[in-house]
């Protein structure tokens, strides 16, 4: 009995050793476990962190993107609009040139009504709907030409006619000659070639060119892109002034100008 009482004392120091072990070992496990949790933890911290820090960065360089790409976008717009303002200007100096056409005699400003009626349709129009065959960056080496060409177009009209060339009267037999003058003439010069579409441009009617003339009120509601043309203009006088040409043109067609009577 005594040995048999040995063993079973043994059997149940070895179950009491056994489970001691595998306490030891389930513990030591669960700390494994444990480190392992919090390690995945700060990991996933360290992650957020990461993915925060990088979607501040995200979100800082889309602003400035969307800062650089507008800036860009208003650049261009700023060199769009510039760029028909001076086209438009270098057409009004040749057009100023042709009025100031006698050292001897009043301005032509009869004539310069009588062209606008076709080139605001012809030139001015098609500048500010954006069309770049247009445009005209600086005074054309063929200018002086086209203002000598013209004035003396204007002196022949002058002797042809007593009357003014808005005058109702005469309006619709000048305006083909001068129409026609601009188009086979004084246009191809300016552009290099002739378009064979301005034949098919109805001119503005003299009522609507002396509508112009005496109520520039109601030019922003009959001819707007003329009237934004002129705003244009205007607003970018500078950027006009330094890139043209326009003064040095205004100084030497000054001293070209006729005798109304020679």
């Amino acid at each position: 009995m005594a040995e048999i009482r040995r063993s079973k004392d043994n059997h149940l120091a070895d179950l009491t050793r056994m489970e001691k072990k595998y306490s030891m070992f389930n513990n030591a496990q669960q700390k494994v476990i444990n480190a392992e949790r919090q390690l995945i933890a700060r990991k996933f911290k360290e992650k957020d962190k990461i993915i925060d820090r990088q979607a501040a960065e995200i979100r800082v360089l889309k602003e400035q993107l969307n800062d650089q790409t507008l800036s860009r976008q208003i650049t261009d717009i700023e060199d769009y609009k510039i760029k028909q303002a001076c086209s438009l200007a270098v057409i009004d100096s040749i057009l100023f040139a042709m009025e100031a056409w006698a050292s001897d005699d009043s301005p032509a400003s009869d004539f310069r009504l009588v062209s606008q009626a076709l080139l605001f349709k012809v030139v001015y129009e098609p500048i500010m709907r954006g069309n770049e065959d247009y445009y005209i960056d600086k005074v054309p080496v063929a200018a002086l030409e086209i203002v000598k060409r013209g004035r003396e177009y204007i002196r022949s009209i002058r002797q042809q006619f007593e009357t003014a060339m808005t005058d109702s009267s005469v309006w619709d037999d000048i305006v083909d000659l001068v129409h026609t003058w601009w188009l086979n003439d004084a246009l191809p010069l300016l552009y290099g070639a002739r378009d064979d579409t301005w034949e098919d441009v109805v001119p503005y009617s003299l009522d609507e060119m002396l509508a112009w003339r005496d109520q520039p009120a109601a030019r922003a509601l009959d001819f707007p892109l003329v009237w934004d043309g002129t705003e244009l203009v205007a607003k970018y006088g500078d950027q006009i002034r330094e890139n043209t040409g326009i003064g040095e043109f205004q100084n030497k067609h000054m001293q070209t100008r006729l005798k109304a009577h020679d």
